[in-house]
């Protein structure tokens, strides 16, 4: 039998978290970092002469690109690079739990170029526009164009848009004569606020409002130009930070199959995106699992005697189960939720076969696994399920007479195999190994800690306890206002 090294063991368990964090909310711009601001002038082309022009809007989007409204007023300054030939306000203000802020683009006395540039904290953006055209007929090589600030919109919401005509230089005309310009689009998710837009004589654009209802889903916008046979579509994302469906996770993936076992399932609920948020009404859950005899009768019971439940305001549902795990030596155990209106949900754990005490002479290293929900909305609970394992070395297998195993006489391709022992396991592999004695995050000798990287961040509210006899313990944290996305 290979020789056993032995290891000095303190559990120390440090939270360096990476929680991708999500908000379901307006947003504060003062935490919020990873954010960008849209400027959109359109068109970027107009006509010469002294004039008022509102064409000029500007949003705050997400890392993904979708508008975001912020919780108080922001001012964001203006600046143009020669006022002569256009010139903007010095600030505007984009208010509170508005998608966008809208201003005005005045031309001067002169023609040319001219960048328009916006600011917002450290957050820059700019236009480049165009005054002055001599164009009085329309050319041939025209092309209609549907101008959408962002491909991306949130249920119940605004977006403005417009439609012009350019040739294939670039250029947007100036229509010599009233152009109608017809839009098509899918009723039951969005509308604009008419069928029809007129880009006027002597103007270069027409403008119009998008609308979204309370569905979820992808639509389109369609223009048309009927006299020129011209025409044009943007497709159109809706999502909702409502909660559209459930998620669970079961933790630790790896427990023994013994009596009195206790196992971790959190619930939480996402929005169409897939992303954490909050639910505005109560949530009943029902659990079930593939194994009826070990799992789901206790699973059964548990329902029966609480409520399992996320409640309005919350994002997630926090079980812990006390099982019998005696006669269950299994791969994959399902354990699943449904709610009404928000589908099913389902996760698995596996069992092993024998016990290993903390102290056991097999083992040769120690680790903490950490188990977390992938992603948790700002001001929120969540769980963070740690487990004390042991690592298989694949040197150290013995058979039953005592003599080294080596890879080629193991079959270690088969990944439905029965874990009976920490020898079932490739190399590498985590095998949960057991106390002898409670490990408590106080008292005279402190043997178990759990720490946020970035308490603005993230906050352990209870560290929790590895009971005796048992692999894992849990703790419970909580989000701040801060918010970090990835």
């Amino acid at each position: 039998m290979t020789q056993k090294k032995s290891l000095f063991f303190f559990l120390s368990l440090t939270l360096l978290l990476s929680v991708p964090l999500q908000v379901a909310s307006a947003q504060n711009l003062e935490s919020l970092s990873d954010y960008s601001i849209k400027l959109a002038i359109s068109p970027s082309h107009i006509e010469e002469g002294p004039s008022k022009h509102s064409i000029g809007y500007l949003y705050v989007l997400s890392k993904s690109g979708i508008p975001i409204t912020s919780s108080s007023d922001v001012l964001i300054s203006l600046i143009s690079d020669d006022p002569l030939i256009a010139s903007v306000p010095e600030n505007i203000i984009l208010k509170a739990n508005e998608e966008y802020t809208s201003f005005d683009v005045t031309t001067g006395v002169l023609t040319g170029n001219t960048v328009i540039t916006a600011t917002l904290n450290s957050k820059t953006t700019f236009q480049e526009i165009h005054v002055g055209n001599a164009e009085t007929h329309l050319p041939d090589d025209l092309i209609l164009e549907l101008n959408l600030p962002t491909d991306e919109m949130h249920v119940n919401s605004k977006m403005p848009f417009s439609v012009y005509l350019r040739n294939s230089d670039g250029y947007v005309i100036r229509a010599p004569f009233d152009i109608n310009v017809n839009l098509e689009y899918e009723k039951s998710l969005a509308i604009p606020n008419s069928d029809v837009l007129t880009i006027k004589k002597g103007e270069y654009y027409a403008w119009g409002t998008l609308e979204t209802h309370g569905k979820v889903g992808n639509t389109f916008l369609r223009a048309l130009q009927s006299e020129s046979n011209l025409d044009t579509a943007k497709s159109v994302k809706i999502s909702s930070t409502l909660p559209t469906s459930l998620k669970i996770d079961v933790f630790p993936k790896l427990i023994t199959a013994e009596v009195e076992k206790k196992l971790d399932i959190f619930v939480s609920v996402v929005d169409s995106d897939g992303n954490p948020t909050i639910t505005p009404q109560d949530i009943e859950l029902n659990f079930f699992s593939n194994d009826q005899y070990s799992v789901g009768d206790k699973l059964d019971d548990t329902m029966k005697e609480v409520k399992t439940v996320i409640k309005k305001g919350q994002f997630g549902y926090y079980l812990r189960q006390d099982l019998n795990l005696s006669n269950l030596l299994a791969n994959n155990i399902v354990i699943g939720v449904s709610a009404e209106g928000y589908g099913i949900a389902t996760d698995t754990f596996s069992t092993v076969g024998k016990s290993i005490n903390i102290d056991n002479d097999k083992i040769t290293e120690k680790d903490i696994q950490l188990f977390i929900p992938a992603r948790m909305p700002s001001n929120a609970t969540s769980i963070v399920t740690y487990q004390i394992s042991t690592i298989e070395n694949d040197d150290d297998d013995v058979d039953e007479e005592g003599n080294p195993i080596t890879a080629e006489t193991t079959d270690i391709t088969d990944e439905n195999k029965i874990i009976l022992s920490i020898d079932d396991l490739g190399d590498g592999e985590f095998y949960p190994i057991q106390t002898n004695e409670n490990y408590y995050a106080d008292g005279y000798v402190k043997k178990l800690d759990v720490i946020s990287g970035d308490n603005k961040l993230i906050t352990v509210k209870n560290i929790g306890k590895i009971e005796v006899g048992n692999s894992f313990g849990t703790a419970i944290i909580s989000s701040g206002q801060k918010v970090a996305l990835f």
